[in-house]
């Protein structure tokens, strides 16, 4: 079941049915007529010129996700010790391999930005900094999902940089 407060981590038996259907209807609960005008504004005013095109990210978080050799990164030329179990394939993006478990995602690979150089300098692999950029670290930040000193929601950084004077970049 979806859980808006909180969740209880199903990492090998998926998504249900049932919880894409909460999904879904929780997108609809969101969509008012003013916000459907606004969207409406929004598209046809599109061909103006302004920063960048993308308005929305999707960020996947995988517990236990395949290595990057086994994706997006799967290093044909390295030795084999180096390389995944499975081969590399062609992509639509010339030079850039795919992992032959992805057959669909190298034929749309030109319509995508692969981010390599993603790095931090704490000893675990966790949420708060990648999702955060809080400077700062501690495990508790990590352990305990009611601490005090824990860092913002997702993909919502700015109240922690506003509260520690981070200055935004001017245009």
């Amino acid at each position: 079941m979806l859980r808006l407060l909180g969740s209880q981590r199903r990492l090998c038996d998926g998504m249900s049915r049932r919880d894409l259907l909460h999904i879904g209807g929780l997108g609809l609960y969101g969509l008012t007529a003013e916000r459907a005008a606004s969207l409406a504004a929004e598209s046809s005013a599109s061909d103006q010129r302004g920063f960048g095109k993308a308005k929305r990210c999707i960020m996947l978080f995988l517990f236990g996700a395949a290595s990057q050799h086994e994706t997006f990164d799967p290093k044909p030329d390295a030795p084999n010790e180096i390389q995944g179990e499975l081969k590399a394939i062609p992509s639509s993006l010339a030079g850039v391999p795919i992992c032959e478990g992805l057959p669909l995602t190298s034929k749309i690979t030109d319509r995508l930005t692969i981010v390599r150089s993603m790095t931090h300098p704490f000893p675990l692999h966790c949420v708060a900094y990648a999702l955060s950029g809080m400077p700062t670290y501690t495990t508790d930040i990590e352990t305990k999902p009611r601490d005090p000193v824990h860092w913002p929601q997702r993909m919502d950084p700015a109240p922690h940089r506003l509260a520690v004077g981070f200055q935004f970049a001017s245009r």
